[in-house]
């Protein structure tokens, strides 16, 4: 019950996090409503939608939709939700998920069909990521909470995913970490609280990605990045780009991102070695809703490691 109440509190708070995002409006956006407790569950082809009872027919006006459940999910490796090889259309939205490793994982599924809305995945392990992507290609990922992982958010061998909306933190690496990535855009982000950086851009192959308009916030706070244990560096800035040809700012509206950290003064300049900056840089001052993410974000993250501990003892 306890723990019913305070995932109720935290779903409460979580309309200080964002106004607007892209085209999904105030009225648009469904609250978290969990009602059902749900086995981890895993899709390996399209069948598999109708077998769990899905509903929709899995088509682009009709897709199939995962929502509303309640799902623990532990173990190394293992996955709240795990969606791979599939030709359908699908959502996964208003999930909340206490996840040791993985929560939501989404690989190798037909381009421009899976749209990732709205869901709250946290871990107090902090192994694995809240949602990861691979793979993959049109990928949406929209307007989640993901706290106490290693990495929040991971996308590799992925295109043109969008990254927007999403509250993203307390990771013992990365908030949000694409690897052999490219056009792709990250936008209206709150990234907070990282031991490494906020967003991390890894291998030269991700390319023409575009970063703005987020907030970063007290990320980088171990001192020092290891990459792979292949670069390793002093952490200088919030953020890391080791691509090519990536934008930390949109040119047309000169609009950059807010960096807590930032001088106030000239181009804020992005660890790793493509020598990136962020152009239309905007110094960023606290706001209640990132305050109230923040410790709310701290809550479920105890929450999450009482579950798993006593799952552990329990499995004895």
């Amino acid at each position: 019950m306890v723990l019913v109440m305070s995932l109720i509190l935290f779903s409460c708070f979580l309309n200080f996090t964002h106004n607007e995002v892209n085209s999904f409006n105030e009225s648009s956006i469904n609250r978290l409503n969990i009602n059902t407790v749900h086995e981890p569950i895993e899709v390996l082809n399209d069948t598999a939608f109708v077998l769990y009872g899905f509903e929709g027919e899995g088509t682009k006006e009709d897709p199939y939709i995962i929502e509303n459940y309640y799902i623990e999910s532990f173990g190394f490796l293992s996955n709240a939700i795990y969606v791979t090889g599939t030709t359908a259309h699908f959502i996964i939205r208003n999930c909340y998920m206490v996840a040791e490793y993985l929560g939501i994982n989404v690989h190798a599924v037909a381009s421009n069909t899976a749209l990732i809305f709205n869901n709250t995945i946290t871990s107090g392990a902090f192994t694995g990521c809240g949602i990861g992507a691979s793979s993959v290609s049109g990928c949406s990922i929209i307007n989640n909470t993901c706290f106490g992982h290693s990495t929040s958010i991971h996308t590799n061998e992925a295109n043109n995913i969008t990254i927007s909306g999403n509250s993203a933190g307390n990771a013992i690496y990365h908030g949000i970490g694409i690897r052999y990535t490219s056009s792709s855009k990250i936008t209206d982000n709150i990234i907070q609280n990282c031991s490494m950086f906020g967003v991390a851009i890894v291998e030269g192959a991700s390319w023409f990605n575009l970063i703005y308009n987020n907030d970063f916030i007290d990320n980088g706070n171990a001192g020092t990045y290891n990459i792979d244990n292949e670069s390793f560096g002093n952490i200088t800035s919030q953020a890391y780009d080791e691509g090519n040809y990536n934008t930390w700012h949109n040119e047309e509206t000169e609009t950059g991102n807010k960096w807590s950290d930032y001088s106030g003064k000239g181009d804020y300049l992005i660890d790793g070695p493509s020598g990136s900056s962020d152009k239309y840089p905007e110094k960023y001052t606290s706001q209640s809703g990132s305050i109230v993410l923040f410790y709310l974000g701290i809550l479920s993250i105890l929450i999450a490691g009482i579950v798993i501990l006593r799952r552990k003892k329990n499995s004895k």
